[in-house]
């Protein structure tokens, strides 16, 4: 793994439930759109995105501002399921970007939690690319 992929991961914290999480300054929707951007560009298909603060204002709830993207690469996606389909429920992969506390922060599932979970074995190479898209792609989006 490269020196410049190892710093990139360092800026991530693991969180005890399994998911990463790395802050940013700017704006949720800005986040959102430039990871989606990143995403694309990794060839990864963007099945949704979900404003949830847009949808509890139609019912008449205010929240801060929350967007999840679904995305994922149906190739590689199908070839785990069929390894394993409970990973079904894991996937596609998601990415939240909310803002707490007048700060943006953005999580994902650990590909690793993922896959232990779903006892997914010889699978190392495609969880390791899962990642490598994951971490890149967020980074690259909220670098300044």
């Amino acid at each position: 793994m490269s020196h410049q992929l190892e710093s990139i991961k360092s800026a991530f914290t693991l969180t005890s439930n399994g998911m990463y999480k790395i802050s940013s300054s700017l704006a949720v929707n800005l986040v959102a759109d430039r990871i989606e951007q990143e995403l694309l560009a990794q060839d990864m298909v963007i099945f949704n995105r979900i404003d949830h603060a847009k949808g509890a204002l139609k019912i008449g709830l205010v929240m801060a501002p929350t967007e999840l993207i679904i995305f994922g690469n149906p190739k590689m996606g199908s070839l785990l399921m069929r390894d394993n389909p409970t990973i079904a429920i894991d996937l596609p992969q998601k990415i939240l970007i909310t803002e707490e506390e007048s700060k943006t922060y953005i999580y994902f599932n650990d590909p690793q939690f993922i896959a232990k979970r779903h006892a997914l074995m010889g699978e190392e190479k495609a969880i390791t690319h899962i990642h490598q898209v994951l971490v890149t792609s967020i980074y690259n989006a909220i670098a300044q």
